[in-house]
């Protein structure tokens, strides 16, 4: 059974393209040789939380806003809430207890103007 197969197509003539202009190569400005280049340094400010701050309220100067405030206090689970659940659920069989009372938390003070974190107090 011999099929006969069509000629294979004649190949693509060369197609004759036009040299594409080249895009001028970066040129660095000038410098001058008479000054050495200047480096800027902003100084970055630091903030340092308040110590010694008890889980009440405390009234001091914000360090992010500089007004004078009375802090708002929240309490977050923290490491000793944790630890407290742990040995509330091994002894006891309720680790429950320990995230349902601020007693076990750790208190947050934040400013009430800027809502900036201001302090911590933590259980552990």
């Amino acid at each position: 059974m011999s099929k006969a197969y069509p000629d294979p197509s004649p190949p693509y003539p060369e197609l004759e393209h036009e040299p594409q202009a080249q895009p001028a190569p970066y040129a660095e400005p000038p410098q001058s040789y008479n000054q050495p280049p200047v480096t800027l340094i902003a100084p970055t400010p630091t903030y340092n939380l308040l110590t010694n701050v008890s889980r009440e309220p405390a009234y001091c100067v914000c360090p992010f806003c500089k007004e004078t405030i009375t802090t708002s206090v929240n309490f977050v689970n923290g490491t000793f809430t944790i630890l407290m659940a742990l040995l509330f659920g091994v002894l006891f069989l309720l680790c429950c207890i320990p995230f349902c009372f601020d007693v076990f938390k750790d208190a947050h003070h934040h400013c009430p103007r800027c809502n900036a974190l201001v302090a911590i107090d933590k259980r552990m």
